[in-house]
């Protein structure tokens, strides 16, 4: 239809202005389900790591306040669904009459290995 001018009215959308238009925002969607998508796996290794983390300090309390002795013990741990094993290797330093203490913490999951190590001394 012609107006009184003699030019013709737009009445929608070309073809090619839809398709660009869902193109678009078909790219924004995309960018926007990959930052939640990485969000979601950063979420997950940082509660494997705080389950670590209190594994690691319930470990060196437990031989804090227990009497030592001289070895390795070992386990396995299931924190927040991540398998964890851990293991305390305890030396005695005659020299200086006090315990190393050395403790470990890893998993091996697909997506993130966790490996924690800590070295303190007793007396």
């Amino acid at each position: 239809m012609t107006s009184l001018t003699g030019k013709r009215q737009n009445k929608g959308f070309l073809l090619m202005e839809l398709m660009v238009g869902i193109s678009v925002l078909s790219i924004g969607l995309l960018f926007a389900m990959d930052s939640l998508a990485r969000a979601a796996v950063a979420i997950k290794i940082s509660k494997d790591l705080f389950g670590a983390g209190l594994m690691l300090e319930e470990n060196i309390y437990k031989v804090y306040n227990t009497d030592r002795e001289e070895g390795v013990e070992e386990g396995v741990a299931r924190i927040h669904g991540a398998v964890f094993t851990w293991s305390v290797d305890i030396k005695r330093i005659e020299e200086y009459s006090m315990d190393e203490a050395a403790f470990n913490i890893f998993s091996n999951q697909e997506k993130s290995r966790i490996e924690l190590t800590a070295v303190t001394y007793f007396i």
